[in-house]
């Protein structure tokens, strides 16, 4: 149910030519999206301005890590370490959760996301593109 509302879909926007855009990219384009300085999503704060867009990175990141499992679960442990080391597993699962449940509710939610998706395919295929030109 909650794919159908998205219109661009995660093996697309993560999967351009065989390139994917790393964690960190993703993290720093959320950023830009809502004009927070470098870094400021992975700060362990409870400004609203802050969380909401680190719950969408975390969402994010964690369907692209669910595509190259076979399984179809998020590895937590791993996002952390990378990506998230000073939260929890619990305040992962609740972000993730968060997410899903305002996409499948709330229409403003679901375009933001919606439109960083789209940035996110736009910057991967720019980023497929460049590594073509230095292979040639």
């Amino acid at each position: 149910m909650l794919k159908e509302n998205i219109p661009t879909t995660l093996s697309t926007a993560y999967s351009i030519q065989g390139e994917t855009l790393p964690g960190i990219e993703i993290i720093s384009l959320i950023e830009k999206y809502f004009k927070l300085g470098n870094d400021e999503i992975r700060m362990k704060t409870r400004i609203r301005d802050v969380v909401f867009p680190r719950q969408i990175a975390i969402w994010i990141i964690a369907n692209k890590n669910m595509k190259k499992k076979e399984e179809g679960k998020p590895e937590w442990s791993k996002i952390i370490r990378l990506y998230f080391p000073q939260f929890d597993h619990a305040t992962m699962i609740h972000s993730y959760r968060t997410v899903e449940n305002m996409i499948a509710t709330n229409k403003i939610y679901r375009h933001q996301v919606n439109e960083i998706l789209r940035m996110i395919k736009i910057k991967s295929i720019t980023i497929g593109e460049s590594q073509e030109n230095k292979t040639q």
